[in-house]
């Protein structure tokens, strides 16, 4: 009897074991059908595979710093050897042309003087122009007083052809040389005259007045003087020294 009892007791102690066993292995995992058995070697690959996605991804969207570099250095290159190779613009300017070297000094060099007193050298007078008129002329000589007008136009014409006017008075007096210089003012003649001296005079020899010499840049006298009033052919004759 006791035997029976014990082995009721056994079966029904058994049974209630399994049963809780079964129930919390239903309930917490699943149907073991369901599951997939485990992979150590794949688990991980699935663990690496993102970030080696990740890498691989950030190394692709990475800027090629060194390419930019490159491409920035070579258009700095460019730039300077377009700069180096460029030829310089040039600037609008005048013309240089070179300045004919100014003749040797040889003739006349003698210090006189003006109307005023005061001291001119001769060598200042004749190598500022290609060539100089000299006309020599008196106070009481009615010729060379009527002449004088046309001289002060033609002073200007002279001038734009790079010559110069040059008044000898030959009466040397205060009296004539007062006189010289009211006949001058009245005719509105501001070219310079100078007083006859005896070295001019063995220079500028004329047994009649008005006489008009030509004097080159050295000093020198050109040709025969022009005896009488002509200023018509004191033109002419500068026209065709200059076309020589």
């Amino acid at each position: 009897m006791k035997r029976k009892a014990l082995l009721l007791l056994l079966i029904v102690m058994t049974a209630s074991v399994t049963a809780c066993g079964s129930a919390d292995n239903s309930s917490a995992r699943g149907s073991i059908g369901d599951a997939e058995p485990i992979d150590n070697d794949k688990e991980t690959e699935e663990k690496e595979t993102p970030q080696s996605d990740a890498a691989g991804a950030a190394e692709n969207e990475k800027p090629d710093i060194d390419a930019e570099n490159t491409d920035s250095e070579d258009d700095t290159t460019a730039d300077i050897e377009e700069t180096i190779h460029e030829p310089e613009e040039e600037l609008p300017g005048e013309e240089i042309t070179e300045e004919e070297p100014m003749p040797e000094y040889t003739g006349i060099a003698l210090s006189v003087q003006d109307l005023d007193g005061n001291a001119v050298q001769t060598q200042d007078i004749f190598s500022s122009h290609k060539y100089t008129v000299v006309n020599m002329w008196a106070t009481w000589c009615g010729p060379c007083v009527g002449e004088i007008p046309e001289l002060a136009k033609m002073e200007e014409e002279l001038a734009e052809k790079d010559c110069g006017l040059v008044g000898l008075l030959v009466d040397s007096d205060a009296g004539s040389i007062r006189d010289a210089k009211d006949i001058l003012s009245g005719s509105d003649a501001a070219y310079l005259n100078i007083v006859m001296t005896r070295d001019l005079d063995r220079l500028f020899s004329s047994d009649y007045i008005p006489a008009t010499f030509f004097v080159d840049q050295s000093g020198n006298i050109v040709g025969e003087p022009i005896v009488g009033a002509d200023p018509d052919g004191y033109l002419k004759r500068i026209e065709s020294l200059l076309g020589q």
